[in-house]
């Protein structure tokens, strides 16, 4: 009996059927890793230029004017193109407990965005496993890969999909903190929308000398949305939980040697990875002891606090002096991923400090 497809298999096979042999170009173009004459980063599967090409590649020899507007009217499916065409190459769903992921959830992100951990992510693409309300909808998750950012910088991308079927797109430039990040990210997207309204309108303007002049453009950026500003932190969290040098899941390098391959070195068949199902465990044991009135008075007979019941301690940034106390020494910025506190097998869980001089 064949194996039913999961939704996110699905959605990859249905919207692939859309751009015939999108899939083989893609891996063309990963093999040269050329795209007009310059070459992008390893650490970004596909930048969007060649998106763009792939989906507009009947359409090579008619206008420019035609070509921009198509990918201006179809931006939704360019995203999801873009998701799809990432994941493929990489087929691996992460799957989070419960208990875990509602942690996470809550945890707030202070400083700046940690890009160097997040450039350790185990693939350049995945898809995560995080139920989130948006509006009126549920996303059961989100695809994420990097793409290329003003030419260096890095922007994080997510496609949700959405328990009826849909999906919502999310990006995010990473530069400094998350405050920071949304209002540049939004400040793009305002201007992007007014640069391509520009040349659209050059394009269909007979009085081309006029209509090459736009007015400056005016923009004020909003306060933040406190929701979204939730929800970006939340599925950022996720991530980071992932960068840790031991998080509670299948070492990667194991799993790497499980699956088979084709011949473009793609996984044949999609893995999913349950993430967090021994401290979930954990979790939820600690939460029935705090409720057991005669378990609290065991622990408080026997001289322990609270404190010891097994937690996840939040993520946070820590500052060190190193170097030798009677010479020179500095100051170095650590990102301290969340850690599992006073359970089973603790080294297990333990996580991997990554200095950032500053």
């Amino acid at each position: 009996m064949k194996k039913k497809l999961s939704p996110v298999e699905q959605f990859c096979r249905e919207t692939i059927l859309k751009v015939p042999n999108s899939y083989e170009m893609a891996n063309l173009y990963r093999q040269s890793r050329v795209a007009d004459d310059y070459e992008w980063p390893d650490w970004c599967d596909l930048p969007r230029g060649v998106i763009n090409k792939i989906y507009n590649y009947d359409y090579r020899n008619v206008d420019d004017g035609i070509r921009l507007l198509r990918l201006s009217v179809n931006k939704k499916f360019v995203n999801e193109l873009a998701a799809v065409l990432t994941w493929m190459r990489y087929k691996t769903i992460y799957r989070f407990d419960d208990e875990l992921s509602m942690l996470l959830s809550k945890q707030s992100l202070d400083g700046d965005i940690p890009l160097q951990l997040l450039s350790l992510l185990p693939y350049p693409s995945m898809f995560v496993e995080c139920e989130t309300q948006l509006g009126d909808d549920i996303s059961v998750g989100f695809y994420t890969w990097m793409e290329v950012a003003f030419d260096k910088g890095r922007r994080l991308q997510m496609l949700h999909l959405l328990d009826n079927g849909d999906t919502r797109y999310f990006n995010l430039i990473l530069a400094g903190n998350l405050d920071a990040a949304m209002q540049l990210t939004h400040w793009e997207a305002i201007a992007s929308t007014e640069s391509m309204n520009n040349a659209i309108s050059v394009l269909l303007n007979d009085d081309f000398e006029e209509s090459r002049k736009p007015p400056p453009l005016d923009i004020t950026v909003p306060e933040l949305d406190p929701k979204e500003k939730a929800n970006i932190t939340s599925w950022l969290n996720h991530l980071l939980y992932l960068c840790s040098e031991k998080p509670d899941m299948l070492d990667m390098e194991i799993l790497k040697k499980r699956r088979t391959y084709d011949s473009i070195g793609a996984p044949k068949r999609a893995a999913t990875v349950d993430v967090g199902t021994r401290v979930g465990t954990a979790l939820r044991k600690s939460k029935k002891m705090r409720s057991n009135e005669s378990s609290s008075a065991a622990i408080r007979e026997s001289g322990k606090t609270k404190s010891v019941i097994p937690h996840i301690r939040r993520a946070h940034w820590h500052r060190f002096w190193v170097g030798p106390r009677d010479g020179k020494r500095m100051i170095i910025l650590r990102w301290i991923p969340p850690t599992a506190i006073n359970i089973d097998n603790l080294d297990e869980f333990s996580p991997v400090i990554h200095d950032v001089k500053k």
